[in-house]
């Protein structure tokens, strides 16, 4: 249904439910990976997930091998979901059933110094009662890399059509293409120190013709005032300096540039440290926080001066359980009339229980506050708007074969706002059911 996920762990539990293969969920280095995830963008973790939800049904440690370079990975899944509140309105809520049918897959290639991937999911989502709701979405992922003597050179870029209900600021479904691609050169040979330079160069294109605000008289729509690029610089260190932990700084710069006059364009740099790595027996963490500066071309709109942060740690007790933690503190381009950004706020606890290596349950639960940089005005009230994301999550997964699994899940989510006509509760739940070979 491609509602937006709010929070990272309840996108986790759902990820985990849908992959097939064993004990997937567990695994600690996927739970707290930040690789290519940065706070430099309006991506962020949320977003992040959003794009690549598709390829996370993805197991690839799974596939079909063709000789000794090759692997195939097709995947199909369907759902089935019921929602209490379709349009996530706070009265006169619409429930509704909605099929979801992914099918796709990925091609990996592997030789001694070059390795490709590429891979194309479709996925169609269809409403039993309001049709107008349907959808028909293309993710597409492309990966090249090459073995140097020293480093490693690494092209990726992940293109996505779809229609989306966000669920953050505004509720309507709006179709959009997003396109990232990034290049990375990444040294390999020097003892304990490891340095990334990457480029970002992100396209957000939003197709819908439905007005979202009125400027001078004239009536604005979300293709004419949303669609931007972004152009982004990184610079990330690493140092060993323990057995199991590495420390690291990064420094981040780039522009945000909007396809007219109605949003203004901005700048920002950010220095961010941190750790990542095993902190303790049978943990992993990775932590970033840091100060953003960004500065908006416009008059009327406020910059942004604060502290960042982006980090998650994952625990294991016993065999069986799985405790994650994570935070986030990001700065979000704002579709919301009038503003140019929010800051977002999220704290998140994710457990897994995985009860032999075909059943496993899942529990998520997670609190958002997105805040608003200046006052606004919304049925006769005058305020800074503020909104609280309450969310919680639970599932069940069981892998019927090596090859074919099955997950039933439910989500709850609340929407609190300064303005009550933004408030919201729905109610989601799902089964489905996936296949890769």
């Amino acid at each position: 249904m491609h509602k937006k996920i709010l929070i990272l762990v309840s996108s986790v539990v759902f990820s985990q439910l849908l992959p097939v293969g064993t004990a997937s969920a567990t695994m600690l280095s996927e739970m707290t990976s930040t690789e290519n995830v940065s706070l430099h963008d309006s991506v962020a973790l949320v977003d992040n997930v959003a794009l690549g939800d598709s390829f996370g049904r993805v197991d690839q440690s799974k596939g079909l091998k063709i000789g000794d370079k090759f692997t195939l990975r097709p995947m199909s899944r369907v759902q089935e979901q019921c929602d209490s509140n379709v349009f996530l309105t706070k009265d006169n809520k619409k429930a509704d059933w909605a099929t979801t049918f992914d099918v796709g897959g990925e091609a990996e290639m592997k030789m001694d110094k070059i390795h490709l991937l590429a891979g194309y999911i479709f996925d169609m989502n269809r409403y039993a009662i309001y049709s107008n709701q349907d959808s028909y979405n293309h993710t597409a992922i492309a990966k090249a890399g090459y073995e140097f003597t020293n480093f490693d050179f690494i092209v990726d870029n992940k293109f996505k059509k779809f229609s989306d209900i966000s669920g953050t600021e505004v509720t309507v479904r709006i179709p959009r293409i997003k396109n990232v691609l990034s290049a990375d050169l990444v040294t390999t040979k020097l003892e304990k120190v490891g340095f990334d330079s990457g480029y970002d160069f992100i396209v957000e294109d939003y197709l819908s013709n439905d007005p979202l605000t009125i400027i001078d008289n004239q009536t604005v729509t979300y293709r004419q005032a949303e669609s931007r690029r972004e152009n982004v610089f990184r610079e990330e260190f690493t140092h060993q300096t323990f057995p199991k932990t590495s420390l690291l700084a990064e420094v981040d710069g780039g522009f945000i540039d909007y396809n007219n006059n109605y949003r203004p364009n901005s700048y920002f740099v950010q220095g961010l440290a941190g750790l990542k790595g095993e902190l303790f027996k049978d943990s992993v963490a990775a932590l970033k926080v840091g100060y953003r500066f960004q500065n908006y071309n416009q008059s009327g709109f406020n910059d942004f001066s604060g502290v960042v942060l982006l980090g998650n740690i994952a625990k294991k007790f016993g065999v069986k359980n799985t405790v994650t933690l994570s935070a986030e503190r990001s700065v979000e381009e704002s579709v919301y009339d009038g503003m140019n950004y929010f800051v977002l706020n999220n704290v998140g606890l994710y457990y897994v229980y995985q009860h032999n290596d075909k059943l496993s349950l899942h529990f998520a639960g997670s609190f958002q506050r997105n805040q608003y940089p200046k006052e606004t005005t919304e049925g006769g009230l005058t305020a800074t708007r503020h909104d609280d994301f309450l969310v919680g999550a639970c599932g069940l997964r069981y892998d019927i074969r090596q090859w074919l699994s099955t997950a039933i899940s439910y989500q709850f989510t609340k929407r609190q706002s300064t303005f009550d006509t933004f408030d919201y509760v729905d109610n989601l739940f799902s089964w489905s059911a996936a296949a890769q070979f």
